[in-house]
């Protein structure tokens, strides 16, 4: 491979390299052309082989392999930047870093001679970190390929059988044969390797995706159809959601869900922190804001509010882990308390509050991930707003089964 316009090898493997994550960076939704996933990756293999082939050294290498995964990485979270400049650096920093593990374990097998297995392992490994990714401490699925065929579901029905990390095996698998045949094109020609190749590729492609055109054209809904209405205000987070009273905040949103609902309205849906200081979970049964937004539906006999809110939770000192104090706050009474977002339902039709906890917390503006490890990045950030809350006085019962908060009233105090 070589670029006879530019005769310096740094610069062609910089131009590669820059090239590489823009190609990847426009084969991610929103974009319709995120199709190019498919063969987004061919140049930065491309860009790996060269490396090797030229002799540039290791740490020459994964500079060029780092920059083209950092540019996909800030191209396509560029809207995380408006809410955290920090945090958006921060975060792609690190995720681009992890991101070249893959690259590393290809380059290591391959120096060792095991080029057999080291494309395999390649697409394995990023299966698992994509898996790390989900299930850690450091839980960032943002950039996870399996996600970046959204805007075409109809080629991806069979995800109901794999998951999304079947999409991630798919994507690289195809990425990598469409990189051997070039190869074989641009370095050794070679028939037989080609036509391998070639029908491997084929059958990877075509049997997924007829399965998946299959499922969708004949899919059909079952059931009674229901009426919902989301709503999502035009609210700025750094000037009004946050500086606003509870009053002021829900105000909007009963007028804005009044001017779209109807009779037959089943659902209306708010967003994930509609309620950004909902106060305590103990408190939950003598709770203003349930009882100012049950009494302005309550001419809806069918409608079911689902809203998000951020709550407060005192702490167990008999059931939480000692590394929880990393991350838990203190009230003016010197209570221990955690901060986090959740889901209410409220409904016309019965008085008993459904409540689900967030299960899955961001990482760092949240919770500290491995606490005993990273607790000194706690007093950095300003979590969910920077909200103070005073515990009240006296002590309120309040049933809790399940995921259900069971309350026999949920009007205002």
């Amino acid at each position: 491979m070589s670029f006879k316009i530019i005769k310096n090898l740094h610069v062609r493997l910089s131009v590669l390299s820059i090239f590489s994550g823009l190609i990847l960076a426009i084969s991610w939704p929103p974009f319709h052309t995120s199709i190019l996933i498919l063969v987004a990756f061919v140049p930065i293999l491309i860009l790996e082989r060269v490396t090797r082939d030229r002799k540039t050294g290791s740490y020459a290498t994964f500079f060029y392999l780092y920059i083209t995964i950092l540019i996909w990485n800030l191209c396509c979270t560029s809207w995380l930047h408006s809410a955290t400049p920090s945090g958006y650096f921060t975060v792609n920093i690190l995720n681009a870093l992890m991101q070249l593990l893959p690259f590393l374990i290809l380059r290591w097998l391959i120096n060792r001679g095991k080029t057999f297995i080291a494309y395999p392992s390649f697409a394995f490994s990023f299966v698992l970190l994509e898996y790390f990714s989900l299930n850690s401490p450091f839980a960032y699925p943002v950039m996870n390929l399996g996600n970046s065929l959204a805007m075409f579901p109809y080629i991806i029905q069979w995800y109901e059988i794999t998951g999304a990390l079947g999409g991630t095996l798919w994507v690289i698998s195809i990425n990598i044969l469409i990189f051997k045949i070039v190869s074989s094109l641009l370095y050794a020609p070679q028939t037989k390797n080609i036509k391998n190749h070639l029908i491997l590729l084929i059958i990877i492609i075509v049997l997924p995706c007829s399965y998946s055109l299959i499922r969708y054209y004949n899919y059909y809904e079952n059931g009674r159809a229901i009426e919902v209405a989301i709503i999502h205000p035009n609210m700025d987070a750094k000037t009004e959601k946050y500086d606003w009273e509870n009053d002021k905040i829900l105000s909007r949103y009963i007028t804005l869900t009044n001017k779209v609902i109807t009779s037959e309205t089943d659902y209306v849906i708010w967003p994930e922190s509609a309620i950004p200081n909902a106060g305590w979970i103990e408190d939950f049964q003598i709770n203003p804001y349930f009882g100012q937004i049950e009494n302005s539906f309550s001419n809806y006999e069918n409608l079911n509010i689902i809203s998000g809110l951020i709550v407060n939770k005192l702490v167990n000192h008999t059931t939480y882990s000692p590394s929880d104090q990393f991350f838990t706050k203190k009230t003016e009474n010197n209570q221990e308390y955690f901060t986090y977002t959740g889901a209410i339902q409220l409904s016309s039709q019965s008085k008993t509050l459904q409540f689900r906890s967030k299960e899955k917390l961001v990482p760092i503006e949240e919770r500290t991930p491995y606490p005993k490890i990273f607790s000194f990045i706690a007093k950095y950030i300003k979590s969910l707003g920077g909200f103070a809350f005073s515990r009240y006085e006296e002590s309120q019962s309040t049933f809790i089964s399940g995921n259900q908060i069971k309350s026999s009233y949920l009007g205002s105090p």
